[in-house]
């Protein structure tokens, strides 16, 4: 308790130890703070002091209900009066707790001072004290000073901000306080008051209760032993199989949390999880009746909100496995979890395992990273299991109508199919459904392909992609027909293993053994993508190009070499691949109807060219001038880079384009890289001139990681490359001439300079028509719908005038003729287009 210093003076010490109680001044400025309302504070102040709890936490509900037809000026004074209450509480609560943290200083100098064994050795250590003590009293009047002003002007958006954050105001002030200030986005240091004040097990109902308006800073503040409360509570629902709509919130909100997920998963068995997984599926799709094929889909409309139920608990959940595998310390998993997982999904007693718990590990694999060790050995058990029973289909046996079939709530590939689409389909191949859930875990996807010495494991690759047997392929099945994916989940184990951003070496090794066999089984024997099916000969199974295209974009510095016409002569920087089986790799990834990956490719392919293009210029010695550009080999880099691209696209519609529609094939793939990779956009540039700017700001050695995944999710959101000639922005020639000059500026070439051969002194490009970090020409401006869209609905008439100006001046600027000829991006076309020239 503070209180006056009954001898009226500054000195704290009493027999030589200091006192709790603070000086006049310091009771003074508290005084102040309290009482500073005007007279309408003052008149409830007793009523506040005797009735604390409930002007503290229920008087918005009192109020709201006594408010009821009360016309609007009633309710906004009373709104007003409420809010004045709450936050006035709110900043006595606060001081309190300074008070309560200047009491606790007090006792620990104290504690320090009587630790001395004399009279005088206290004396000297309360002197030497000081200091702090001077501190403590300093931060106390300081807490004064703000609940005065708190209490002075309650609705002032900064004090009631500042009195959320530290946990004074209740936890449904965000909604109380709309009118005043946004509180949604205000970081808590600590939990509302009310929340604090509610035991663990409340506090852990709270959050279930709450999930969908509660963060991740918001559970990082509670203990681990509630979290630990909230996993029991989820748990009860999982093994009772009562999932709802809190369930799923509580697991998404709480997914990231290893206090949760570990507490979770060492509950809930497997068997349970994938008990309660199957109730979801047979809730969301029903169940055939017999004799109809759950392969077909379910026989009546599925329920909507039961999917989308039954969809984000898996990914909630599978979420929290991988959280779970990746713990550590107290939260580390036991060191066979992976096994115990493995062997649970292959479990004979419980066929619906199979897809369920794979399905979890898919769902989690999608947007987590699991720890290595576990899902590397969780794989390897599901491997073994399916070598041991491979004449068994232990996995397609698991579809049929002899139990409730749990379905795929992600028909990945199959979304434009009406009937996966609407009704999903059975989905038992967990062996598909481990190797996708490897896609953002790219040390287990190592691991797995590679053996106990650190080598490629050629077994697996000849076991999922294949080998030859005389005239045929010998290798796995991965078609929907039998309940697969078309090898969407290999694919993406292979491009985590190769370029998820794991050890390089490793990486480019997978990948070298991966494109030699897919170029040694292209086109060999009868039956592609399993017996008689869709060609006559062997070729990828389509699902899994899109991540044969990323993982050759993860090597173009090696591509761009073996796709030249004269690559060097110091041998493979990573891929050891000759350029004949390049060309019959980069068939098979075009082989698809679905281009994604070429489309990858050939976007990286023209990133690997720009900075062929500037490692040129930027290795040029001399001025950086225009005449210096004369003679310097710039054209033959240009050349070079057109025969790069000619290669590749010629090379990658190979199988799926027929020679009369080679050439608009090869120029909407190219259209839209360029597109991506400078800023050009149907519409105007609003979609992806972000990241074409950002990709502009590095050279890249080789796409990994992040920086393939943004050129990956910029290829998926930009339209189809079928018919992108009919929206494009312009002639591929005007692009790469804009590429080629926005590189020349950032090289320092187009700076003002005297120029041979024109009279008037090039000034430069107008600023005015630049944009960027580093500084490009706006794309837009080249857009054939018209300039006029440039800046949108957001720049001023003023500021378009601008940059009509200056770019109508660059257009008739006298050598702006020898720059576009000096960019030499005539010569990159005429090596694109014309293979007779190559």
């Amino acid at each position: 308790m503070v209180r006056p210093d009954e001898g009226g003076g500054s000195s704290l010490l009493i027999d030589g130890f200091l006192r709790h109680d603070v000086s006049p001044g310091t009771i003074s400025s508290q005084a102040d703070a309290v009482g500073a309302p005007a007279g309408d504070v003052e008149n409830f102040n007793a009523d506040l002091s005797a009735k604390h709890n409930t002007a503290r936490e229920g008087v918005a509900g009192v109020l709201s209900t006594a408010m009821e037809g009360a016309d609007t000026a009633t309710k906004n004074q009373a709104r007003s009066l409420v809010q004045g209450i709450t936050v006035g509480a709110g900043a006595i609560r606060l001081f309190g707790t300074a008070v309560e943290t200047f009491n606790g200083t007090i006792d620990g100098l104290n504690s320090q001072i009587r630790s001395e064994p004399t009279r005088e050795e206290q004396v000297e250590k309360k002197a030497a004290l000081t200091g702090q003590h001077s501190g403590a009293v300093d931060t106390l009047q300081g807490a004064a000073r703000t609940a005065k002003q708190q209490l002075s002007d309650p609705l002032d958006p900064t004090h009631v901000k500042a009195l959320y954050a530290a946990g004074a105001l209740p936890s449904f002030a965000p909604a109380m306080f709309t009118n005043v200030t946004d509180l949604t986005k205000v970081k808590l240091n600590a939990l509302p008051f009310d929340v604090a004040q509610l035991s663990d097990d409340d506090q852990a109902k709270y959050v279930v209760d709450h999930a969908k308006d509660l963060d991740a800073e918001f559970i990082a503040l509670l203990s681990p032993g509630v979290r630990e409360k909230v996993a029991d509570l989820i748990a009860a629902d999982i093994r009772s199989k009562e999932i709802d709509l809190k369930t799923v919130e509580t697991l998404a909100l709480m997914q990231d949390d290893a206090a949760f997920a570990h507490r979770l998963y060492s509950t809930v068995e497997p068997n349970e999880m994938a008990d309660a997984i199957q109730a979801l599926s047979s809730n969301a799709y029903g169940i055939p009746p017999e004799g109809v094929s759950s392969h077909s889909g379910a026989p009546a409309p599925p329920d909507k909100e039961a999917i989308d139920l039954y969809r984000n608990f898996l990914a909630a959940a599978g979420g929290a496995l991988a959280t779970y595998s990746q713990g550590t310390g107290q939260y580390a998993p036991p060191s066979d979890a992976g096994v115990t997982w493995g062997k649970a999904i292959y479990d004979e007693d419980n066929p619906e395992n199979a897809a369920a718990l794979s399905l979890l590990l898919r769902s989690g694999g999608h947007t987590h990273e699991f720890e290595g060790d576990f899902l590397s050995s969780l794989a390897d058990e599901v491997y073994k299991y399916e070598r041991d029973h491979a004449g068994d289909r232990p996995w397609g046996s698991r579809g049929d109508d002899s139990y409730p079939p749990v379905f795929d709530p992600y028909p990945w590939g199959m979304d434009k199919d009406p009937l996966y689409a609407t009704y999903g389909r059975a989905m038992p191949d967990a062996m598909a459904n481990v190797l996708a859930s490897m896609e953002k875990s790219p040390d287990a996807a190592q691991q797995f392909f590679t053996d106990d010495s650190g080598d490629v494991d050629k077994d697996k690759l000849d076991y999922f992609l294949g080998k030859k047997d005389g005239d045929d392929v010998d290798g796995r099945t991965f078609s929907r027909t039998d309940g697969s994916d078309e090898g969407n989940g290999l694919g993406l184990a292979l491009e985590a293993a190769t370029v998820g951003g794991a050890d390089r070496a490793t990486g480019a090794e997978i990948a070298t053994d991966v494109f030699k066999k897919i170029a040694d089984l292209s086109g060999h024997g009868a039956g592609g993508f399993g017996p008689d099916a869709m060609y006559d000969a062997w070729h990828v199974w389509p699902d899994m190009t899109d991540s044969l295209g990323a993982m050759a974009s993860g090597y173009t510095d090696d591509l761009y070499d073996l796709l030249s016409n004269t690559p060097p002569d110091s041998g493979p920087t990573h891929l050891d691949l000759a350029p004949s089986e390049l060309a019959k790799v980069l068939g098979e990834i075009g082989s698809s109807d679905d281009k994604t990956g070429l489309q990858t490719l050939t976007a990286a392919m023209l990133l690997e060219c720009n900075d062929a293009t500037g490692e040129h210029l930027s290795g040029l010695n001399g001025p950086k001038t225009l005449d210096a550009l004369e003679g310097s080999g710039f054209e033959g880099v240009q050349a070079r880079n057109g025969d790069v691209m000619g290669n590749l696209l010629n090379q990658g519609l190979a199988i799926s384009a027929d020679k009369d529609e080679l050439a608009a094939a090869r120029e909407e793939l190219m259209s839209k890289a360029l597109d991506i990779t400078t800023g050009f956009l149907p519409g105007g540039g609003k979609v992806l001139g972000e990241t074409a700017s950002e990709f502009a700001k590095t050279t890249y050695d080789t796409l990994q990681g992040e920086a393939l995944e943004q050129l990956q999710n910029a290829v998926k959101s930009s339209p189809s490359t079928d018919g992108y000639l009919d929206t494009a922005t312009g002639p591929i020639p005007d692009k790469l001439e804009y590429g080629a000059i926005s590189e020349l500026y950032r090289h320092g070439y187009l700076e003002p300079q005297d120029i041979e051969g024109i009279d008037k002194p090039f000034g430069g490009v107008p600023k005015e028509i630049l944009i960027g970090d580093p500084p490009q020409i706006r794309p837009d401006l080249y857009d054939e719908d018209g300039w006029e869209k440039v800046g949108g609905d957001d720049m001023s008439e003023a500021d378009k005038k601008k940059i009509q100006d200056a770019w109508e001046q660059w257009q008739k600027d006298d050598a702006l003729p020898k720059i576009i000829n000096l960019t030499h991006q005539d010569t990159f076309y005429d090596h694109f287009i014309n293979p007779e020239v190559r």
